[in-house]
Formats: C-alpha cells, sequence, structure tokens
C-alpha cells in the first residue's frame, strides 16, 4: 500500500543502518492496521454502521485484550464507550473505499472479501503467528458483539 521514499533515508548512511530504518518503517504498526487486520478476517463483509455496537464492541475487545489496545482512548462520560481513534480511523476506512456503504439507509458497511484479501496480504508481516492466532479469536469474539 505504502512506497518508502528514498528520501528518507539518508545516502550518507551505512547500509546495514539503512536497511534497519527501511525495516523499522515497513513493520511499524499502526492503530488502523489492527482494525483493518481485524475487519479483514470477519466472515461476513458486512459491518453495522451503528457507533454505539462498533465503539463498544472494540471497547470490550481492549478489556480482554490490552496489548493490542493500549494506545486506544474510550472516553467514559459519553452514552457508551467511545474513541476518537477508531471514529478517525472509520472514517480513513471509508475515504479511502476500505469500508463502502451500498445501502440505501447507510446501516451497514461493505467490506468486500477482494479487499479483506489484500489487507490480510499486505498487513500480514505486521503481526507474529501467535498474533494472528489471537486476532483470530478477537474478530469471532467482534462477530458476536456486533451481531452480523
Amino acid at each position: 500500500m505504502y512506497r518508502i521514499s528514498t528520501k528518507l533515508i539518508p545516502a550518507r548512511m551505512d547500509d546495514k543502518k539503512r536497511q534497519e530504518i527501511s525495516q523499522s518503517i515497513k513493520s511499524h504498526r499502526a492503530l488502523d492496521d489492527i482494525i483493518a487486520y481485524l475487519f479483514a478476517l470477519l466472515q461476513s463483509e458486512r459491518i453495522p454502521t451503528d457507533e454505539n455496537k462498533i465503539h463498544n464492541a472494540i471497547f470490550e475487545l481492549k478489556k480482554e485484550y490490552p496489548d493490542f489496545f493500549e494506545d486506544f482512548v474510550f472516553s467514559r462520560g459519553d452514552v457508551y464507550p467511545h474513541s476518537k481513534d477508531l471514529e478517525r480511523i472509520l472514517f480513513r476506512f471509508q475515504q479511502s473505499n476500505i469500508l463502502g456503504t451500498m445501502n440505501p439507509t447507510f446501516e451497514i458497511y461493505i467490506f468486500p472479501n477482494k479487499s479483506k484479501k489484500v489487507v490480510l496480504e499486505h498487513l500480514s508481516n505486521k503481526f507474529s503467528h501467535k498474533e494472528k492466532e489471537t486476532l483470530l479469536k478477537m474478530s469471532r469474539k467482534l462477530e458476536g458483539l456486533l451481531t452480523i
């Protein structure tokens, strides 16, 4: 999805250090990566757009799997736990066409299987084998929480 510019890594740097920095950039895992990977593991292409449902579901996952969601901040003063980070991620997914709403009432996001395949291939190297197993368990729990 992203290509690392050679201008980001100074030419005077030795090859070993340049390789280390390049690898570090490639393996950096953003909050978006975790959510995209989780959504890509869902069995259904359909995800409810209900913010209450999505934010509550990720909040519940954060309680059970804090290591994956330590950087997610949820407010507790609202009607439901709300994360500005998650709100921004969902917006970016919509803007980049990872998630679409192909229904007239906008009650369901569509995450097509062909998009899931691209996401899983692209992000696969950002997670260890054990983390992938955990993410699969998390996606099954997420399906139940979202009642997909």
